[in-house]
């Protein structure tokens, strides 16, 4: 009995772990949406670029994969905004007032776009990846907690309250906020 404990203890703090992650990405997917109007299909894709942009960064230079987070969001955001800018900006043009329209063009837009990132990933890496590195963890009483797993936890738990507060609390935010909430009164 006491190893279903400690296996149940285990398993709910990496629950919580994953939970901390998957609520930035449905953050982001919620901002994406609220702002643009985007059903964006390929999102899991672009975390997908930004794991293995971090798995080169650690394999070929030797970045620590803690730390060249910023330059994959970097580089995540250029190919977003690219994207963004060079095919939507321009499929969209115009159809603002049309609705559905705009949003099944994005929603078909983003659904190839998930399908040419898929099918480049599983051409270039053929078998799966394992664990390269790993920043340990820490046995508190019955719970192995990994360190990559809490800092992971830590770093949403700050984006999301960083977010809150840059579109709460700056002027840009609640004009971004005011711009989701009525399109033609901002355009004034």
């Amino acid at each position: 009995m006491a190893d279903f404990a400690a296996l149940f203890l285990t398993d709910l703090v990496l629950g919580l772990l994953l939970g901390c992650v998957l609520a930035v990405i449905a953050h982001g997917l919620n901002i994406i949406w609220g702002v643009a109007k985007v059903v964006n299909i390929a999102h899991g894709e672009f975390i997908m670029l930004g794991a293995y942009g971090a798995y080169f960064l650690y394999l070929y230079a030797g970045f620590n994969p803690l730390l060249s987070v910023p330059i994959d969001a970097a580089i995540g955001l250029a190919v977003g905004v690219g994207f963004y800018f060079g095919f939507l900006h321009r499929e969209l043009r115009g159809k603002e007032s049309m609705g559905l329209q705009s949003e099944l063009v994005t929603l078909v837009s983003t659904f190839g776009l998930s399908l040419v990132i898929v099918n480049v990933a599983q051409s270039i890496w053929e078998h799966p990846v394992g664990i390269l590195w790993s920043p340990g963890s820490a046995q508190i009483g019955p719970v192995l907690v990994p360190f990559g797993g809490l800092y992971v936890a830590v770093v949403s738990v700050a984006l999301i309250a960083l977010t809150d507060l840059f579109l709460t609390r700056t002027y840009l935010g609640n004009a971004i906020r005011a711009y989701t909430q009525d399109i033609p009164a901002t355009q004034l």
